[in-house]
């Protein structure tokens, strides 16, 4: 989907209330987290490698020996803010390569699963027939589509429990809710 197409979907798509998107809070950030997206999108019309995956978080989960497929439960759990599924998957397979790791990468990766513990509102973020549709979307690359969900969850938020979400998606460009 072309950067233009998607804005216009932003602007135009109503939310499950009626409400029209470009009215809310969160336009801005959806802006924000769908461009990086859609120029490489536009640049290019390469299929997904999951490979590329490893690159995030600084690549300290590089030296772990993922498969493929792991590495697509990954992209969709990731999708999905199903993030106690991800923490569990990763802690197996640090147990799995225990001795095929160098300390450092080990003390690193354990590291960042205490610091990035997430919080309890994002376990039910998402409902599950809305996992069900990110899942899907995800599957069709149709991020737009997505941030819209995303954004309608953190709609229907109280403002503290909101903000914690804004904060563990790592969202330092929105704007925090004020009470």
């Amino acid at each position: 989907m072309h950067l233009s197409n998607l804005l216009s979907l932003m602007i135009t798509s109503k939310t499950r209330k009626g409400g029209n998107l470009s009215t809310f809070w969160f336009l801005p950030f959806l802006l924000l987290l769908s461009l990086n997206a859609c120029q490489a999108e536009e640049e290019t019309e390469e299929v997904y490698n999951p490979l590329e995956s490893l690159e995030a978080h600084g690549g300290i989960f590089r030296e772990l020996p993922w498969t493929k497929e792991e590495l697509r439960m990954i992209s969709s759990l990731h999708a999905t803010t199903e993030y106690g599924r991800l923490m569990t998957l990763i802690k197996e397979k640090l147990i799995e390569a225990a001795d095929e790791l160098r300390p450092e990468t080990r003390h690193k990766i354990e590291k960042f699963l205490k610091t990035s513990r997430p919080p309890s509102v994002m376990r039910h973020f998402l409902t599950e027939r809305e996992r069900k549709q990110v899942r899907q979307l995800h599957a069709n690359h149709n991020i737009g589509e997505v941030l819209v969900i995303y954004g309608e969850a953190l709609e229907r938020l109280p403002v503290p429990f909101k903000n914690e979400a804004i904060r563990y998606l790592d969202l330092p460009n929105s704007p925090k809710i004020l009470p």
